[in-house]
């Protein structure tokens, strides 16, 4: 009860007490003739108020996966190859049907970073910071995670749990519906009998927060196989943010080679000579870099390199004047650098990579007349950086 409602009470008590105390015996009072009070209105009972109707999260957060067009999202996790585990983080781009991403592991010394551009039926890719490749077999869209979602009709609510230091709805798609390894981007003939796992974490409301996946599969290494496994976040905080995918300008093109079984991109305006025993990269119709595999059986990357060596040293009179241990094609690889004159009396810089794989000795050179190695040198390294087997 309020204040001034509970000293109105109180004074009307009071008068009354007085009133009884100052009556005369003698003088009787006259009897009131009693006044009819009204009946009390009753006081209409309040209405409550309906109770919100609880939000169906799984629903909710289905419609807004599916009706996002764009956004900027956070990936981040990691990826365990037989023993040895090492985070991995970045990003994705949506806009529309185009999409751009960004992954890196952080291997022990170093770290690699893979990227990827899909801009309407093309795709490019580039690694380390490289040159970026347009890809002549882009991904196939209808593998794709954007045509999954196209495919989910539902998802089951299996309550809440703790995610990312935060309560969230733990959504999982029925178990009929699976989702291809090959939607992750893996389709690297090394990978086998790969297993995919996901579920999806919404807010109370069915805000979309996070996409978890869990994949194993058996990674061939050589002759073997070894266990595998990628335990993978997309932050879906960024789902509807506005963004843009632009194709890459100076990309480079892929060039495969069936014969041989390997591939490498080239700057776009060289062009690629298939000549007897080897393939040439021209630029002006000059070659410049060769791809040159020899069938050696039994051979190691050591007794290659050495008679290499003896070899250049006997031909050319030059030994090398750099030597580093590089990978090539993900196999060991050594990279040498000389200097000679042809002859012509012409000084010529050489750049070599050689490596062996199986019964195949493999050489990628560069040759010119020396002059532009500082220029030169970098475009041959980027070259050699996407270099590939593709058998």
């Amino acid at each position: 009860m309020s204040r001034p409602g509970f000293f109105r009470v109180a004074v009307a008590g009071a008068l009354t007490l007085s009133l009884a105390a100052c009556g005369g015996a003698a003088t009787p009072t006259p009897a009131l003739t009693p006044v009819p009070t009204a009946a009390a209105t009753p006081t209409a009972a309040p209405t409550p108020a309906p109770t919100p109707a609880a939000a169906d999260v799984a629903k909710e957060f289905l419609t807004r996966l599916v009706a996002a067009r764009t956004g900027i999202m956070a990936i981040s996790g990691t990826i365990t190859v037989d023993t040895v585990e090492v985070p991995i983080s970045g990003t994705i781009t949506i806009s529309g049907l185009d999409s751009q991403s960004s992954m890196t592991l952080e291997t022990p010394g170093a770290s690699q970073t893979q990227e990827s551009i899909r801009v309407g039926t093309q795709q490019w890719n580039r690694s380390a910071g490289g040159p970026w490749v347009l890809n002549p077999k882009p991904n196939d869209r209808a593998k794709s995670l954007s045509a999954f979602l196209q495919t989910l009709t539902s998802l089951e609510d299996r309550g809440t749990a703790p995610k990312g230091g935060r309560q969230l709805h733990r959504l999982v798609p029925p178990a009929s519906v699976t989702i291809s390894a090959e939607a992750l981007g893996f389709n690297n003939p090394g990978v086998q009998d790969a297993k995919v796992s996901m579920e999806f974490w919404a807010e109370d409301d069915g805000t979309p927060a996070a996409w978890s996946f869990d994949v194993a599969w058996n990674q061939a290494s050589g002759t073997a196989t070894v266990p595998a496994r990628l335990v993978m976040d997309f932050d879906l905080a960024g789902l509807g943010k506005p963004a843009t995918v632009a194709a890459p300008e100076d990309a480079w093109e892929r060039f495969v080679s069936e014969r041989f079984a390997y591939s490498m991109a080239h700057p776009a305006d060289w062009t690629v000579n298939e000549a007897e025993g080897q393939d040439s990269y021209l630029v002006d119709g000059t070659p410049y870099v060769t791809v040159s595999p020899s069938s050696l059986p039994g051979y190691t990357l050591e007794r290659y390199a050495q008679e290499l060596l003896a070899l250049y040293e006997e031909q050319l009179g030059a030994t090398p004047e750099t030597t580093e241990e590089i990978a090539l094609g993900g196999q060991p690889a050594r990279f040498f650098t000389y200097h000679f004159k042809n002859d012509q009396g012409v000084e010529v810089y050489l750049a070599d990579a050689i490596t062996v794989r199986g019964d195949a000795a493999w050489e990628v050179f560069l040759t010119e007349q020396a002059g532009s190695e500082a220029d030169d040198t970098p475009v041959f390294a980027a070259m050699l950086s996407t270099f590939a087997f593709t058998n």
